[in-house]
């Protein structure tokens, strides 16, 4: 198991929600439980810290964890904002990243990226790939290579694999979870449970 002090788990909830009516997708029910509940179940029992980036609803987000945030950047410029507003109230040299529409994320994924990821070694960002593509939003970094990420988004970038391209990256194949990496991204989702 990963050690569980080493790791900040940063859980994001901060989209718009475009596609689901503009709803605060975390708190959408699923399964008869908000999406955010799947997400926070999966980190806890492998990170000794928890951060939800989120941009509206922060007071019922603090319901599951002490530390919420929203980005420092105008307009929702997308994940990578979300974690460089996490990354500073992170305390330990990891964190591991997901956002909070894929509650069929395998238990021990925390595990497998660690596995190939330590606070010594010179990879940066250890991320999932499912045997087709790489799943971006699926990562465990050091909390250091977040600190370029700022300066990556004054760019006008905002695509999250082509920052990881960036840094010491390595793919881990999780093609062996089925499903893992299906998110739950339209009304029709939630309904069809």
């Amino acid at each position: 198991m990963a050690k569980k002090k080493d790791i900040c788990a940063v859980i994001l909830a901060g989209g718009r929600g475009s596609r689901m009516g503009s709803q605060d997708k975390g708190l959408l029910i699923y399964r008869k439980r908000p999406l955010i509940e799947f997400a926070v179940d999966l980190a806890k029992p492998h990170c000794d810290e928890l951060v939800i980036s989120c941009n509206r609803n922060l007071d019922i987000y603090r319901q599951y964890c002490k530390t919420v945030v929203m980005d420092r950047f105008p307009d929702y410029q997308g994940p990578l904002a979300g974690i460089a507003a996490a990354a500073p109230l992170c305390k330990q040299p990891l964190l591991f990243v997901c956002p909070c529409d894929m509650p069929a994320l395998p238990a021990n994924i925390v595990d497998r990226l660690y596995a190939q990821l330590s606070p010594s070694s010179n990879i940066d960002v250890v991320v999932c790939h499912d045997g087709v593509r790489r799943q971006p939003l699926v990562m465990l970094l050091k909390k250091n290579s977040a600190l370029s990420i700022p300066a990556y988004l004054a760019t006008g970038e905002r695509r999250v694999d082509q920052w990881q391209n960036q840094q010491k990256l390595l793919e881990v194949n999780i093609s062996d979870a089925t499903n893992a990496f299906d998110n739950i991204n339209n009304l029709q989702q939630l309904a069809d449970q």
